[in-house]
Parts: structure tokens; C-alpha cells; sequence
């Protein structure tokens, strides 16, 4: 027997995935002119719907959607650019080794 309030249940958990969904989205406008931030994005997925497969399940026509959840919050970078930063990030402290033993060695 489906309940009552399924509907509102399932409401309820769509409107609350869209808010932490929104929050994400305001922490990347917050953060647009951040040096070295990079956006992120809510990875959603749909719950399983009712009533589920399996031998004790009622013999009903259908199915119906109980709703959608977040799954995880990506970070989206690019790797090219990250590994060219790591490269030159490790090269301008090698040099600035070589530089400070020169100076040292004078």
C-alpha cells in the first residue's frame, strides 16, 4: 500500500536536494574572483523507485519515482592547466634553490 504523503515526500526531498544544489552555486559566485578557486557541481541521482524489485514486493503495475538525492559535490579543474602550474611551480623552486646556494657560495 503506497502512503499518503508519498507525494510530499518526495517533493520534500527534491526541494531539499535543490537547496544544497543552490548553496553550492552560491559559494561559486561567492568565490568567483578567489585566485586559485575552482567551481564545483552537485552530482545528482534518482532514488529507487517504489516499489522495488524482488520476490516480496506487491504485485502492482509499475512503478512510481520517489525522487532525486545528491550523490557528491565535484570540484571541476582543468588537468592540463594544473599539471603545467605543478611544472612550473616545481621549476621556479629549483631555481630558486640554485639561486640562493650562488648567493651563499659568493
Amino acid at each position: 500500500m503506497i502512503s499518503t504523503f508519498m507525494g510530499l515526500e518526495t517533493a520534500k526531498r527534491g526541494l531539499s536536494t535543490s537547496q544544497g544544489a543552490l548553496y553550492t552555486t552560491g559559494n561559486n559566485v561567492a568565490n568567483a574572483n578567489t585566485l586559485g578557486y575552482s567551481r564545483q557541481r552537485v552530482n545528482l541521482v534518482q532514488t529507487s523507485g517504489f516499489p522495488t524489485v524482488g520476490l516480496n514486493s506487491p504485485r502492482v503495475a509499475g512503478q512510481l519515482g520517489t525522487g532525486v538525492a545528491a550523490e557528491t559535490v565535484q570540484r571541476i579543474r582543468d588537468s592540463f592547466l594544473d599539471s603545467q602550474y605543478r611544472t612550473q611551480s616545481n621549476k621556479i623552486g629549483f631555481y630558486g634553490a640554485m639561486s640562493e646556494l650562488k648567493w651563499k657560495a659568493s
